[in-house]
C-alpha cells in the first residue's frame, strides 16, 4: 500500500466508512468492509502536464487503487475538440505514472454508475472546477447525490488548452521569422 500524506489518511478512512454504508444500503452481503477503496478518475490526459499529475496524485491519496479512464478520441472530439495524441498514446503515458494502478482506454466522456460498477469503483474523483458535458449536464451531480463523489483541488494556471495555445503562437512566430528571412533575401544579388 502507498504511503499517505497525513492529511489524506483521514480522508481514506472516511471513504472506507462511506463504502461500507453504501454496501449496507444496497444490502450487498458479498462486499468486504476492509476491501480496498477503488476510485475512478478520468480525462482526456492530452499532453499530460503538471496539473494532470497533481490531480492524479490527489485522487490516489483518496484511494487504495486508482483507476484512470482515458476518454475516447470520439467523445473528446464531441465534447472538447480534437486531441494531439490518440487515446492509445495517452493511455500508454498514463501506464507509466506511479500513482495510477489501472488504465482503461476509450472511456466515455460522461461517466455513469454502470461504468463505475463494471470497474468495481465506489467513487468518482474530479477537480473542484465545473464539469459539464456537451449537453450542459453536470457530470458530478448524480455521484454527489449518492455519496460517490470525491473532489480534489484543481491546479490553477496550467491546462492543455494553454499549452496548445503557446505551441501555436511559437509556430506562428517561427513562420513569420522564416517568411521575413526569405523576403529579405529575395532582392539580394547572387
Amino acid at each position: 500500500m502507498n504511503t499517505l500524506l497525513p492529511e489524506y489518511a483521514s480522508v481514506l478512512n472516511t471513504l472506507r466508512e462511506t463504502a461500507a454504508k453504501i454496501c449496507k444500503a444496497r444490502d450487498d452481503t458479498t462486499a468486504v468492509i476492509n476491501a480496498p477503496v477503488r476510485v475512478y478518475i478520468d480525462g482526456g490526459f492530452d499532453l499530460l502536464h503538471s496539473g494532470h499529475y497533481n490531480a492524479i496524485r490527489q485522487a490516489k491519496n483518496m484511494s487504495d487503487i486508482l483507476v484512470a479512464g482515458v476518454n475516447s478520441d470520439e467523445d473528446l472530439l464531441k465534447n472538447k475538440g480534437p486531441t494531439i495524441l490518440n487515446q492509445e498514446e495517452r493511455a500508454e503515458i498514463l501506464r507509466h505514472c506511479k500513482f495510477v494502478d489501472e488504465v482503461v482506454v476509450g472511456t466515455q466522456y460522461t461517466p455513469d454508475f454502470e461504468l463505475l460498477k463494471k470497474l468495481d469503483c465506489g467513487f468518482y474523483a474530479h477537480g473542484d472546477d465545473p464539469c459539464f458535458n456537451s449537453d450542459g449536464v453536470d457530470l458530478t451531480k448524480l455521484f454527489k447525490e449518492r455519496g460517490m463523489f470525491k473532489v480534489f483541488k484543481r491546479t490553477e494556471g496550467v491546462s492543455t488548452t494553454d499549452i496548445t495555445g503557446k505551441l501555436l503562437a511559437l509556430a506562428e512566430d517561427s513562420m513569420k521569422k522564416d517568411q521575413q528571412g526569405h523576403n529579405g533575401n529575395q532582392g539580394s544579388p547572387n
